[in-house]
């Protein structure tokens, strides 16, 4: 289940006008079962570059860095644990029909944040640690707002419930991460 080029170029540029706040990015999707299986291919795309900031941020602490194994793990789980923290709330929340397009707009969204985080981490090796850890910061609010819209936009969720459902779904993949990683 391999999404051919014209689908990946265009369910990124859908999730580049989600950032832009603009619906019209759903029409972008493919929102079938086929195009659910077929957007964790975005898993695939983002890879190289989760790696890559693994590695940038933790190549002068290399004693406390995880085992490649383990990132790979925890890195595999919190696609996993996305699409089922997203079904239970929609189930919960009564959004059934909206899991489908929550999560492929969530899983393409992902590479744009890649594309956004990447080079900001890049850019925070050049400069001074606290320079850099507000620059982390500030692009780790935005892209949270990019979740917000996405979650506004795609499963329907606004004000406080859109919110409860980004900081969910933070908190449970922070969650896993630390458990597969810290044991």
């Amino acid at each position: 289940m391999i999404p051919n080029v014209n689908e990946i170029v265009r369910s990124v540029v859908g999730a580049g006008l989600l950032l832009r706040n603009d619906p019209r990015g759903m029409e972008a999707f493919d929102l079938s079962l086929d195009g659910l299986l077929r957007s964790f291919f975005a898993a695939l795309i983002v890879l190289p570059g989760f790696l890559l900031v693994q590695w940038l941020q933790t190549r002068d602490v290399d004693a406390d860095a995880a085992p490649t194994s383990l990132l790979l793990l925890a890195y595999g789980a919190r696609w996993i644990v996305f699409a089922l923290t997203a079904a239970v709330l929609a189930k919960l929340m009564g959004r059934g029909t909206r899991f489908v397009p929550y999560v492929v707009a969530g899983n393409w969204s992902s590479v744009v944040q890649m594309g956004i985080f990447l080079p900001v981490v890049l850019i925070g090796t050049l400069l001074p640690v606290p320079l850099a850890g507000l620059l982390l910061l500030a692009t780790m609010i935005g892209l949270l707002i990019y979740d917000y819209l996405v979650v506004r936009i795609a499963f329907e969720a606004e004000g406080l419930e859109g919110t409860a459902v980004v900081l969910v779904q933070l908190l449970v993949g922070l969650f896993v991460q630390r458990l597969l990683i810290s044991g």
